[in-house]
């Protein structure tokens, strides 16, 4: 039996829809136009409804972060400018505390930093003349030299200070050893910049504690208390009993109320050892001096003396341009040939300007 196109098996005539052929026929079945208006606009309103949804959240996602904007912007804008003021603060109290150095040493009769660097030339060279404190004193300037190389020894004064730890940062950056005569400085932050300069290898030397010119050299007394009382601190410190030691304005200062053949004929029977330096950086003064002009006096010393250049720079406050010259000078003096950066230990010669008749008869003198 032959099945009509529309019938199934069974004999039940439509289609897949359930739309018989007459219905289809006469249009009965099918879907109205209308009814396909009416599901799209049904979906419409509800993608529209689920937009606006999503925008609304968006809003009070937007809104939420600007209130809380609105209370953490002041709270970080106030702690930049709390950030900028204590660096002004910061720079302002190293200006003060070098002004305030500048002042006592008016006070103790010194030229505001000039008692170092009036005997300096142009080129960072020591140009002072003999000074007879006794028979038989002589200027100091060189030493020899070990294993065929010359001795560069970078040494600074009147630390420790904040410029101390930036000072220790090139050092250790560059692998190079230096020496620091300090100062008497008290408290936690003080302690932690002694350490730090014994642990990581650099020698440390006295400068008096005091670098009151008025007190140091008021007279032998109280320059052996002076000096006590800073190797005792060094000492409580770091462990370390220090032996070097040099002399506030150095061995050939024009401030001493006392002969100096007293305070060295002392040192030596203490066992210590002072150094003064034949190469300074120039930057005593209170007057500015700029990094290149640093780096110009010292590089052109260090050339001019001939075997062992023991040169004299301050990490006190107030001395960015010494650390800002430092690495060019490190890396300027590393690239010499023959010649290397070291501290000053019991094998190097004394850079005296001064010396008292007897002492050190091993010195090379010039």
């Amino acid at each position: 039996m032959n099945v009509p196109p529309d019938s199934d098996a069974g004999g039940r005539s439509g289609d897949r829809f359930g739309i018989s052929g007459g219905q289809r026929a006469a249009g009965q079945g099918r879907v109205p136009v209308s009814g396909y208006v009416k599901l799209d606009a049904d979906a419409d309103r509800v993608n529209s409804g689920a937009d606006r949804r999503r925008r609304v959240d968006l809003l009070k996602r937007l809104i939420v972060v600007a209130v809380i904007l609105a209370f953490i912007m002041p709270t970080i804008i106030s702690l930049l400018v709390l950030r900028s003021l204590k660096v002004s603060v910061g720079r302002l109290e190293e200006e003060i505390s070098e002004l305030s150095e500048a002042v006592e040493r008016l006070d103790a009769g010194d030229t505001v930093g000039m008692n170092e660097n009036r005997r300096v030339s142009v080129d960072g060279t020591y140009v002072g003349e003999p000074i007879t404190w006794s028979e038989g004193t002589v200027n100091s300037y060189g030493s020899r030299i070990d294993n065929g190389k010359k001795k560069v020894c970078l040494t600074f004064d009147d630390g420790p200070s904040s410029n101390t730890g930036r000072v220790l940062d090139i050092l250790k950056e560059y692998d190079v050893k230096a020496t620091f005569f300090v100062l008497g400085k008290e408290g936690p932050g003080y302690a932690d910049l002694y350490r730090r300069i014994t642990d990581e290898g650099h020698t440390i030397g006295m400068h008096s504690y005091s670098h009151r010119y008025d007190e140091i050299y008021g007279s032998l007394d109280n320059f052996k208390a002076d000096l006590e009382k800073i190797q005792d601190l060094i000492y409580d410190y770091t462990g370390v009993w220090p032996v070097y030691y040099r002399f506030p304005g150095g061995s050939s200062n024009r401030v001493n109320r006392i002969p100096m053949e007293g305070p060295i004929s002392f040192l030596n029977e203490e066992n210590i050892v002072y150094y003064d330096w034949n190469v300074a950086a120039g930057d005593a003064d209170t007057v500015p001096v700029s990094k290149q002009q640093i780096v110009d006096r010292c590089i052109s010393g260090i050339n001019r003396v001939p075997h062992e250049a023991v040169v004299l720079f301050h990490d006190s406050e107030g001395k960015r341009s010494t650390v800002e010259a430092l690495p060019e000078i490190i890396e300027q003096v590393l690239a010499m040939p023959d010649t290397e950066i070291v501290p000053i230990t019991e094998d190097t010669i004394p850079i005296r300007h001064v010396k008292v008749t007897g002492e050190n008869e091993d010195m090379e003198e010039q």
